[in-house]
């Protein structure tokens, strides 16, 4: 984990080369878990995002002129470097968000496999030849990239929603302008740093620009020349960036936010259910958008169902997210933390019962970081609304 006495410094990453954001600001990255400052990255602005997307234009015809095995061969490259500096990616990535390292080293792994299925793909993609209107008339559809591809990632997989992005785009002949979330963008920006070290992709194909929604986020939907914006994030960015998207008619692609139920049917392996129903809640903190956020149980097992998930709750271990024993780390940020107990607090109002937890956790590691209690709550309204 990088110490926060000598945090790694980022700045923009734009036409092969790292430069200074044009309004002089950073941002400070620290640790949920402790506090400590792990990295500082430039926070971008509308200039940067100019220059940025300027890059990517440039850099579009040559990319998209390669071959599908060119193509395919620098993601095969980019890919070996991630398992290569899996370690250091999956340390980065507890340190800026909070996820314990067992998982964040299946992160890295999945963020590895994003990359190889973006790279096998390149080679199908295949159009189509169709009967015309008219005799002897063959009409041919040709799949041909958009261009340039502005991306814009979430925090709780700060190094796979990076890799699903860039791949994809690359794989299909588009250069891309990214903005990594700006409370965890240090596993990107090492990423990127590593793909540019080794010379993988041509200045202006990966172009990655750190900072905030305003400054950098607004700018690159907004962009004229940026032809389709890939998104993950909350259900209310995603409306915003889909109105500010059809000034330009540029396409939207958005992963948003879910309510995934969990339905345990009379005749389930309750033991296997009650496990599966724990570990889709409180992975990665709870912090994924297919959590399983509501449980359906039949009511000739719930009394016993209910029993082995208050148990197995009982038994997570929230701590250090370093420890190989902790099952749970620290929420991302405070208002994180905020947000899930006025829910909470919301549903308790409402007739719920809260059976354990509801509180944030006090004492020796968790004064220092944003610690919650993992949380059971029975007897909730179905047409309960929890949030503003």
């Amino acid at each position: 984990m990088p110490s926060s006495k000598n945090p790694p410094h980022y700045n923009l990453f734009i036409k092969g080369a790292w430069a200074k954001p044009s309004g002089g600001e950073t941002l400070e990255i620290r640790n949920p878990a402790t506090g400590d400052i792990v990295g500082v990255v430039a926070n971008g602005a509308e200039q940067d995002v100019k220059t940025a997307v300027s890059a990517a234009t440039e850099a579009f015809p040559a990319w998209s002129r390669k071959t599908a095995e060119e193509r395919a061969d620098a993601l095969y490259a980019f890919k070996k470097l991630i398992e290569k500096n899996a370690d250091h990616l999956a340390n980065l990535i507890t340190s800026e968000m909070g996820k314990p390292l067992k998982e964040a080293k299946t992160e890295v792994a999945f963020a590895a496999g994003l990359l190889r299925f973006a790279a096998e793909n390149t080679r199908r993609l295949e159009g189509d030849i169709i009967p015309g209107s008219r005799p002897g008339e063959k009409i041919l559809i040709e799949k041909i990239p958009h261009g340039v591809i502005g991306g814009i990632s979430a925090w709780n997989f700060p190094l796979a929603l990076f890799a699903r992005k860039v791949g994809p785009a690359l794989a299909a002949g588009n250069t891309i302008v990214i903005k990594p979330h700006e409370l965890a963008p240090l596993a990107a920006l090492e990423a990127t740093r590593l793909a540019g070290e080794a010379g993988i992709f041509p200045a202006g194909v990966l172009n990655v620009v750190p900072g905030d929604g305003k400054g950098v986020g607004t700018p690159l939907v907004e962009h004229p020349d940026v032809r389709l914006i890939t998104m993950t994030g909350s259900t209310a960015t995603g409306k915003k960036i889909m109105a500010a998207a059809a000034e330009t008619l540029k396409e939207v692609r958005l992963e948003l936010g879910g309510k995934a139920p969990f339905i345990v049917m009379e005749d389930a392996d309750l033991e296997k259910a009650a496990t599966a129903a724990v570990l889709a809640r409180f992975t990665n903190g709870g912090q994924v958008c297919t959590s399983n956020e509501r449980t359906y149980v039949h009511a000739a097992v719930y009394e016993k169902f209910a029993d082995l998930v208050s148990k197995k709750i009982a038994a997570l271990k929230v701590g250090n997210p370093l420890d190989a024993e902790t099952d749970m780390g620290p929420k991302v940020s405070e208002q994180e933390l905020e947000k899930v107990h006025a829910m909470v607090e919301k549903a308790v109002s409402q007739g719920a019962k809260l059976e354990t937890g509801g509180q944030r956790l006090k004492g020796g590691i968790y004064d220092k970081g944003f610690f919650y209690a993992p949380t059971l709550l029975t007897n909730v309204k179905e047409d309960g609304h929890y949030t503003k």
